[in-house]
Order: C-alpha cells, then sequence, then structure tokens
C-alpha cells in the first residue's frame, strides 16, 4: 500500500482527505511525482509493464462543505494545469478518484464546465452509476479518449478491507473495481 496523508502543514483538523494505492506485487515501479495543488490532492504511480509503462494518478477533492474546500474555479485552473502535463505522458495513463462533483447531472452548470475541460484535453470519463450513498456519480475514472486500455469498471456495495477481514466499512461510497485490458490481451 502507497498512501500520501492531506498535507499536515495545514493545521485545521478534520476527516477525510489523502489518497492511497493498494497495488498487488509483483510490479516494477518507477519514481513519479505530482505538483501540489490547492484544490485538490494528488498522488500518482508509474509501473513498468513487459513493454510499456502505465501512469495512475489518483485524486482527491473535498467537498464544498469542508474547510478544505476551495472555489469551483481554483478547481478548474489547478485540474487544467494538471491535465496539461498529465494528458501528454508519453505512454497510457489513467486518473481515477474522488471528485466530489455531481457528474450524473450534466445540465449542472459546474458538471458541464468540468466535461468540457474534459473534452478539451480528448479525455473520457467511464464511470455511468453511482458511486455514492446518495446516488450521485463523484468517483472518477478517466482515460484518453485514444487510449489503448480498454476499461472496464464496476462496484461493490461494500469495502472490505485489505487485512482480509469480511466486513463492511462504513463509507458513504461504493468501492470501484477497475480492470483494464491493453491491447494485445495484457491485464496491467
Amino acid at each position: 500500500m502507497i498512501s500520501t496523508p492531506r498535507n499536515s502543514s495545514n493545521k485545521i483538523s478534520s476527516s477525510g482527505g489523502g489518497t492511497a494505492f493498494l497495488i498487488r506485487e509483483p510490479v516494477t515501479q518507477l519514481p513519479t511525482s505530482v505538483p501540489d495543488f490547492s484544490s485538490f490532492e494528488s498522488s500518482s504511480v508509474t509501473q513498468q509493464l513487459s513493454h510499456s509503462k502505465l501512469s495512475v494518478f489518483n485524486i482527491y477533492r473535498p467537498p464544498s462543505s469542508s474547510t478544505h474546500s476551495k472555489p469551483f474555479s481554483v478547481l478548474l485552473d489547478d485540474f487544467s494545469f494538471f491535465l496539461s502535463s498529465a494528458a501528454t505522458t508519453p505512454h497510457e495513463f489513467i486518473i481515477t478518484g474522488d471528485f466530489n462533483i455531481y457528474l450524473d447531472n450534466p445540465t449542472d452548470t459546474l458538471t458541464s464546465q468540468f466535461l468540457f475541460l474534459l473534452s478539451s484535453f480528448n479525455l473520457s470519463q467511464h464511470v455511468h452509476f453511482p458511486t455514492h450513498d446518495k446516488n450521485h456519480i463523484l468517483d472518477l475514472v478517466i482515460t484518453s479518449s485514444d487510449t489503448l486500455l480498454a476499461p472496464d469498471v464496476c462496484f461493490t456495495h461494500c469495502f472490505t478491507t485489505f487485512l482480509s477481514s469480511p466486513d463492511c466499512l462504513l463509507t458513504q461510497h461504493h468501492s470501484l473495481l477497475q480492470h483494464f485490458t491493453l491491447s494485445g490481451g495484457y491485464t496491467p
């Protein structure tokens, strides 16, 4: 497990935040980093595959009710800057995480601005079912529109801990299970 906790320099205490990766071994990880942004938290891993590389970016944007939240205009500026780097990655990439944007409401101004931003970078969002207990799409999986990855995204109603516990943890989000196949049949 690779965990990136919320930046501790912010003295405001609250729950939530941070990003993490749970990676099944064996895998060859390459050094990677992402800049800090004020409107969302992020982390990344790059994996060396047999014939290529795969970068995965994990995003957490605090909800508007959070003391860590920034105006939506700041998110659009930050995420545009992030995408200008991530979307030009010279190999396959995936952007995933909790964006706290109601993507199930395409008539919402914020949603349409976010989707326009994705479109302007030739990106596709692959989650088309509610990921939150209030029936909203907040958790996203984003790839290049011309990716060689064939994303298959589904969810569970329960988050099972990686400590082999069969019990469900209390959470407002469904766990997203992401399965990708590269052309040629290789599954990262």
